[in-house]
């Protein structure tokens, strides 16, 4: 039988506090009390993961939770850029101006939605035990190789599958580019990614006026 909400809630809160705290705390990772949210500022990014979760739907799904959590990361330089080269924030998906939002199994081996199900107390200790080591092999590593605008860039230009895809990626990373000064390849990027499709450069039309496209 599945827990009561808040019987759930307990077990979700006991692991986080026994297998997520000893992963993100070392490496410089805050939570409050009673969070499910884990932040590091740097100097030039947040870094952020919520331990998000639902209730199952479904009433042949007997487990308790399902958890699928979510990294972002701010980085104050391209979000000022984009913001300008945007105009109007109802245009972007996350109007936060995130630099990345995805769940973290888009960095794992898989790159897809990762979900872990608990049912019950043993239930959950296996998913706090499977969430720290993926959150030690893939979520920390990406975190610790995108603290910069210049990350950005480089993870751009070699491909990193990890990283967004789509329009509004292209606009972040040429956010990326103009606050870094390089204005000649934003305009590049947007052209090939934005210009050359009449409704995305209608859409768009703010951004490509401001980089010359």
């Amino acid at each position: 039988m599945a827990r009561s909400p808040n019987e759930a809630d307990a077990l979700f809160r006991e692991m986080i506090v026994e297998y997520l705290d000893p992963v993100f705390s070392p490496v410089g990772f805050k939570r409050q009390k009673n969070s499910t949210w884990f932040s590091r500022s740097l100097k030039a990014a947040l870094q952020k993961m919520e331990i998000a979760s639902s209730r199952p739907r479904y009433s042949d799904d007997t487990s308790d939770l399902h958890i699928a959590p979510i990294m972002r990361i701010k980085m104050p330089a391209i979000e000022n850029v984009l913001r300008d080269l945007i105009g109007d924030l109802n245009l972007l998906a996350d109007s936060s101006c995130s630099v990345v939002a995805q769940t973290i199994g888009v960095v794992g081996p898989r790159r897809t939605l990762e979900e872990w199900r608990p049912r019950g107390k043993s239930g959950f200790s296996e998913s706090g035990k499977s969430l720290a080591v993926f959150c030690q092999e893939w979520v920390i590593p990406f975190f610790d190789e995108y603290c910069r605008p210049e990350d950005i860039i480089k993870g751009y230009e070699k491909g990193d599958e990890r990283l967004p895809r789509g329009t509004e990626w292209s606009l972040v990373v040429a956010s990326a580019y103009i606050s870094l000064g390089n204005r000649k390849q934003a305009r590049e990027l947007l052209t090939e990614r934005i210009a050359s499709k009449p409704g995305l450069k209608k859409r768009y039309a703010h951004a490509l006026d401001h980089v010359g496209a």
